[in-house]
């Protein structure tokens, strides 16, 4: 997958910044964890701990796995992480979409539902309704970054 590929809200950095802003720090660690390359790439040597690395770090790293890397595989799990953190976002798009409730971890599932709703209705103008339905109660930033990730 080329970075022309990716969701919008990891190539806008502002977006970027606040979709990281808002993960829990265990799901930053999360992949450091399960990883000892990845780790080792960036803080060998070093103990993770409730201070280390810090945010800023851990932004940084993953922007440039991400963006330069193409790291891939980092962008599932912590898209599911955001929209457990949304959840009541994420169910209100469902809802607004007529796509059954769905589990943010069993993404197979209803993101097929949403790409249907979405080709159905005509993408832009699907996506324009969600977002001005959306409005009223999420802030416009969450709004972005949810659309972009059910593209």
């Amino acid at each position: 997958m080329s970075t022309s590929k990716l969701v919008y809200h990891f190539t806008d950095s502002r977006l970027f910044s606040t979709f990281l802003a808002t993960l829990p720090r265990a799901a930053l660690l999360e992949p450091l964890r399960n990883d000892d390359l990845l780790r080792n790439r960036y803080f060998k040597g070093y103990r993770l701990t409730d201070k280390f690395p810090d945010r800023s770090a851990l932004e940084r790293l993953f922007e440039k796995e991400i963006l330069v890397h193409e790291n891939h595989s980092l962008i599932t799990p912590l898209c599911v992480h955001w929209l457990e953190a949304h959840r009541d976002l994420f169910d209100a798009a469902l809802h607004n979409l007529a796509v059954p409730p769905g589990n943010p971890r069993d993404h197979d599932q209803w993101l097929r539902a949403v790409h249907v709703a979405l080709a159905n209705g005509g993408h832009i103008e699907t996506a324009a309704t969600l977002a001005a339905a959306l409005a009223k109660q999420h802030a416009a930033d969450d709004i972005a970054i949810l659309v972009s990730e059910l593209r």
